[in-house]
């Protein structure tokens, strides 16, 4: 790290890639997991979790052909702990912005919805520790790093997600002692929590060897993220002044003050 600042005190970033973001300013994101506990795969690792979860309605055809299985999101770090997904981490170039489409997407979107599918897996393992188990995930944007946490507080079914502020990376030696230890001290808390959570998907009790003859017995699990399906064309009914569309287990509900304004289109369920 100290040679970023051999030829100038001033970082600069104009010719970096995210692979040269990762590996020459934030490999501590990694290395801080070399050991047995936490394991830290990179290079653009696929997430089992979000494979699972893509598909989850394949199954045995009857008429059609099998549908080919999807792979799972291309990360750039992922954690793990044995064959359990805890965390993952996603790394954009300097010249992004909280207005780009790659945080909007990767930060917002992709990073939220990997994070809820690896909860999910965790969940399966001990249901009755929901509200006590969490997943981690760091979203670096050039220097700028944000430390989240997808985790169910309250409940079964809906997962909070939550996040700090914008932490940046010294851009210069004069910031390197007040910024870049604040940095280390979100990496080691984020390991600590994957830990911490291994503990607790651990402290189950063993499972009872008998038939499930009464669906009350049946512990609810979280349900995967929502992906994009096949759209659907919805007509709207002006008379009526409302209209319902059921798609698939979801139902559409459009309000009578945008009837007006609505036309013929296609409903994309997320």
């Amino acid at each position: 790290m100290p040679e970023l600042f051999l030829d100038n005190n001033e970082l600069e970033l104009n010719e970096f890639s995210e692979a040269d973001l990762l590996h020459d300013v934030w490999p501590f994101l990694y290395r801080a997991f070399k050991n047995k506990e936490v394991k830290a795969s990179l290079g653009e690792r696929a997430s089992g979790a979000v494979a699972l979860a893509r598909n989850e309605h394949r199954g045995l055809e009857a008429r059609e052909k099998r549908s080919r299985k999807a792979i799972g999101a291309k990360l750039d770090i992922v954690f793990k702990i044995g064959y359990n997904e805890h965390g993952s981490c996603e790394v954009g170039k300097d010249d992004v912005t909280v207005a780009d489409n790659k945080y909007l997407d990767n930060g917002l979107i992709k990073l939220p919805k990997t994070l809820r599918d690896m909860m999910v897996l965790l969940v399966q393992k001990n249901p009755r520790k929901i509200n006590s188990l969490l997943t981690v995930g760091f979203l670096v944007m050039g220097l700028c790093m944000e430390f989240v946490i997808m985790a169910v507080p309250v409940g079964q079914h809906i997962a909070r997600i939550t996040k700090t502020a914008r932490f940046e990376f010294p851009s210069s030696i004069e910031t390197m002692t007040t910024d870049f230890l604040l940095l280390l001290e979100i990496t080691w808390k984020g390991k600590q929590a994957m830990n911490m959570v291994h503990k607790t998907m651990n402290d189950r009790k063993r499972k009872i060897t008998e038939l499930i003859v009464d669906s009350s017995d049946i512990v609810s699990s979280l349900a995967y993220s929502f992906y994009y399906k096949s759209a659907a064309f919805i007509s709207i009914n002006k008379e009526s002044r409302s209209f319902t569309c059921n798609y698939d287990e979801f139902t559409f509900y459009i309000r009578e003050s945008e009837l007006d304004s609505l036309r013929l289109g296609r409903a994309l369920v997320m």
